[in-house]
């Protein structure tokens, strides 16, 4: 597939979720996939408790299940992410829990449990968790799959 087809796949991707995430009646417990072979069912609030990010962590990262083209990870946030650039992947972000802004580019985008957000590979972008003691918790789907590299910090002036 070359690049065209692959940025036409992920975009098709982010609508079909965007589509929904507005069709839901509240955001939805459940997390479906077939991954190596196997059906995945989980909730994502069991992933969470048995996984809770500490008191004192601003961020924790939980796999979930990956193949080639894309990868699934449950994001909570304490308090804030660092600023960051993703140079390899895209990145769709479902919010399921909790309020907070967005930081995309030169934007500051308000988030609410059930919002969706696509940030292509190269966008500076970083979430903050606007409710201070309780974690906000995403379900974040990277395309191709996220390999732990081609993450790296962005410098803001003056920040």
């Amino acid at each position: 597939m070359n690049l065209s087809g692959k940025r036409f796949f992920s975009i098709l991707t982010f609508v079909l979720l965007a589509m929904l995430a507005v069709g839901c009646q509240g955001p939805s417990k459940r997390i479906y996939a077939l991954s190596d072979g196997e059906i995945y069912a989980r909730e994502w609030v069991d992933v969470v408790r048995e996984k809770p990010i500490a008191k004192d962590e601003d961020v924790s990262l939980i796999p979930l299940f990956s193949d080639e083209n894309s990868s699934c990870y449950i994001l909570q946030v304490n308090d804030a992410e660092e600023p960051h650039i993703h140079e390899k992947h895209d990145l769709t972000l479902i919010l399921k829990r909790g309020e907070g802004t967005l930081n995309l580019r030169d934007r500051v985008l308000p988030m609410n449990a059930g919002d969706v957000a696509f940030i292509p590979r190269g966008a500076p972008h970083w979430f903050v968790n606007d409710k201070k003691g309780s974690a906000a918790i995403a379900f974040l789907v990277f395309s191709p799959s996220f390999d732990g590299k081609g993450t790296r910090p962005f410098y803001l002036p003056g920040f």
